[in-house]
């Protein structure tokens, strides 16, 4: 997971993960679906570079939407500066496994 404010150009090679920094919704789109979809586009991204799994830092009360977008809290603490309730998740995604550490 990238420190928070680090300017990223591109994806590092060999890139281990794909993470989602930020997910925004207009007030009127919400409940809508539209945040799943752009979830699901994005994974669709992850596994198209071959990618094993998405991570993310959940703030301000997110975990909930993304644990129903099939992430799960990891036990480790975000990195500083994501603020008391974030919550650093990650999801496999199906069909591609982890490159040899």
């Amino acid at each position: 997971m990238p420190p928070l404010g680090a300017r990223l150009g591109a994806l590092p090679e060999p890139a281990g993960a794909w993470c989602i920094h930020d997910l925004a919704l207009l007030p009127e789109a919400r409940g809508s679906g539209a945040g799943a979809r752009a979830v699901a586009r994005s994974l669709r991204a992850a596994r198209r570079r071959g990618l094993c799994e998405a991570t993310l830092v959940a703030v301000g009360g997110a975990a909930g939407f993304w644990r129903h977008q099939g992430f799960g809290a990891l036990e480790r603490p975000p990195p500083a500066g994501y603020g008391r309730d974030a919550v650093l998740m990650v999801r496999r995604l199906a069909g591609l496994t982890p490159p040899p550490s």
